[in-house]
């Protein structure tokens, strides 16, 4: 009987998964494996490591990220906001102990060591933000005596100063990115288009005056001579998120889309010295179990969203995050 269940809920996944997109993904991670095998093997010789050190490594943290990635596809709307708000918690509690904890690199500390392997607790915290954010928008569209947008404010402005505080510029002008291009598409005024735009110019130059190593970076980028610069699909989404008439599907799925997007293109600016050096990984390519693993987490919700199913929860859900005593 359990044998047949499982049968009939893989079928079903089957029946209903966005293919080509689980194609392209599964592609990039062939991609980042045959990249490895190129470009690592002199990094692992210069540091004294077996020549295919990094890349046995990365395909051993693509295996539980496949695991992931696909698990997390078969879960429902509802399935996936519980699972994101135990996520969020544990991430930002995570990167909280980073600041108590972890180890200091180049002045600031993002990792933790748990058995023996580090984890970037902010990794994961980005998927699970982007799926809270959409959950608060999509209550604010169907509900506006709610307030809604506060909370996603104050959601924001919460996990930016966790991430700041570590420092991190990197994860935090990217979740500030998806927050605000989420906030656009919920309806922000124009008001705080300016608004945000101006604290945003504020806090770059802010941590470029007292933060050493973020002038430093600045410097580097105007000035390649100064020091070293390197760093050590997704319109399919969109269009998918259009048409869905669920806001939080349409919220959460353009949100991780997004996420992917900026991520991936905030790497190659980098590397094509567009913009100041940053620590943000090439989605599936660049080596780092965290970031592979956070990845694996979105694009299965993102899958998972992407699904064709019937409208079997009413549109805007999620009551439990902002209305007591009701269900998520």
């Amino acid at each position: 009987m359990i044998a047949r269940s499982r049968r009939f809920a893989f079928t079903a996944w089957w029946r209903t998964v966005d293919k080509l997109m689980l194609a392209a993904l599964l592609v990039v991670m062939l991609a980042g494996i045959v990249l490895s095998l190129a470009a690592s093997p002199p990094v692992a010789a210069r540091l004294g490591l077996d020549p295919f050190y990094f890349v046995n490594r990365h395909v051993l943290y693509l295996v539980p990220a496949v695991a992931v990635m696909l698990g997390t596809s078969m879960l429902t709307p509802r399935q996936i906001r519980r699972i994101a708000l135990v996520v969020f918690a544990v991430s930002f509690v995570m990167v909280i102990a980073t600041l108590f904890f972890g180890a200091e690199i180049k002045g600031a500390r993002r990792w933790l060591i748990i058995l023996g392997i580090n984890i970037q607790p902010s990794e994961f915290l980005k998927p699970a933000f982007v799926i809270l954010t959409a959950w608060l928008f999509a209550e604010s569209a169907s509900k506006p005596d709610v307030p809604a947008n506060a909370l996603a404010i104050v959601l924001l402005l919460t996990t930016i100063a966790a991430l700041v505080a570590q420092p991190d510029f990197g994860q935090t002008t990217l979740v500030a990115l998806v927050w605000g291009a989420l906030f656009f598409m919920a309806g922000m005024r124009f008001v705080w288009v300016i608004g945000l735009t101006g604290v945003a110019v504020g806090g770059l130059v802010g941590a470029t005056m007292m933060i050493p190593h973020v002038a430093a970076r600045i410097k580097r980028f105007l000035d390649p001579a100064s020091g070293d610069t390197f760093q050590i699909i997704v319109l399919r989404a969109l269009t998918n998120a259009m048409r869905n008439s669920d806001p939080f599907a349409r919220f959460a799925t353009a949100g991780l889309a997004i996420l992917f997007g900026t991520q991936s293109a905030i790497n190659m600016a980098v590397n094509l010295a567009l913009i100041p050096a940053k620590g943000m990984t090439l989605p599936f390519i660049s080596y780092g179990g965290s970031s592979i693993i956070s990845l694996a987490y979105g694009t299965g919700m993102m899958l998972a969203l992407m699904r064709e199913r019937p409208n079997v929860e009413p549109i805007g859900v999620a009551r439990g995050l902002v209305v007591a005593g009701s269900p998520a």
